[in-house]
Order: structure tokens, then C-alpha cells, then sequence
């Protein structure tokens, strides 16, 4: 239900990037129905600084709600069909040579909870990247309590990639 899977014809989607200047970066995406050109989706984001310090932040509005989509089989409940408004932030930088950090957030406007959160720090060289990544999502999909991941990469740039998730 609203996949866009039932129509011959897909929903409108539209994106722009606007970059005066390499510190500021300004993106808006839409989607929008087909049938009516009502608004189904807006992600806008704002992105201001250099490499040594950058935030970012942004607005997201969704028609549906799809952590409410595995709540039950079959029809998806009443709360899906709920709008989903939320604000996102964060912060990187690349701090000393080889090492770079970020963290973020994201905040339904509704419920006035945090939705997710995350940390990474990555340390790399000419040969090999090494990352370390830590996700936290508070919103229940199919009745859980959330999830949290901790996951570490290792790219040997001229071989390929390894990883693991310890939680």
C-alpha cells in the first residue's frame, strides 16, 4: 500500500542542489503524487563549513509514518497513514591529519523523541581506512525496543573491504 507499485504511472520526484560557494551546501527533495500533485515527501538539508567544521542540519516530512508499516501483517494500521515531521543535525570534522569524527541526530517534531543517533570516527592513511561506528535507533519496528549497532570497517584500499558488527 503506497509503494507506487499499484499505478502505471510513478509519483513525481524532483531534487536541486544549490552551491555558491564550497562551505554552503543547500539541497531540497520532493516527491509528490501522481494523481493529485499533493506533497508525499520533502527532505530539504543545509550544510554550512569547511572540512575542519561542518554542521549540518534539515527538515523531513513524510506523508506516512513507516515505522508503523511491520506493526501487524497485512494492512498497514491506521498510525502509517500518520505524517512524519522531523528535524535532523550534526556535526563533523576532520580534526588532525588522518582522523576525522561526526555525530548526529534525528527528532520527530510530534512526539518530541529522538528517532536515532550516531557517532563515527575513522582514521585513515594512503593504504588503509580504519572506522568505527556506532548507530542508535529508539523507534520500534514490529514491537522491538529499537536497536543499537556498533560497527567497524577495515578497507585495505588496494584489496577490498572487511567488516563486522559487534552488537
Amino acid at each position: 500500500t503506497g509503494s507506487g507499485l499499484s499505478d502505471k504511472a510513478s509519483d513525481i520526484v524532483a531534487r536541486t542542489s544549490v552551491n555558491p560557494n564550497p562551505w554552503l551546501n543547500l539541497t531540497y527533495r520532493t516527491r509528490l503524487s501522481h494523481v493529485n500533485f499533493g506533497v508525499k515527501m520533502i527532505d530539504a538539508t543545509a550544510s554550512i563549513g569547511t572540512n575542519r567544521l561542518r554542521f549540518t542540519g534539515g527538515y523531513l516530512y513524510s506523508s506516512n509514518n513507516p515505522y508503523y508499516l511491520y506493526v501487524q501483517a497485512g494492512t498497514p494500521p491506521a498510525a502509517y497513514y500518520t505524517p512524519r515531521k522531523e528535524i535532523t543535525g550534526g556535526v563533523s570534522s576532520t580534526l588532525w591529519k588522518g582522523w576525522a569524527v561526526s555525530a548526529a541526530a534525528q527528532r520527530n517534531i510530534a512526539t518530541g523523541q529522538f528517532d536515532n543517533a550516531a557517532l563515527s570516527a575513522t582514521w585513515q592513511n594512503e593504504c588503509t581506512a580504519v572506522n568505527f561506528s556506532f548507530y542508535r535507533r529508539f523507534t520500534s519496528f514490529n514491537y522491538d525496543r529499537g536497536s543499537t549497532t556498533f560497527l567497524v570497517n577495515i578497507t585495505l584500499k588496494t584489496l577490498g573491504n572487511i567488516g563486522f558488527n559487534a552488537l
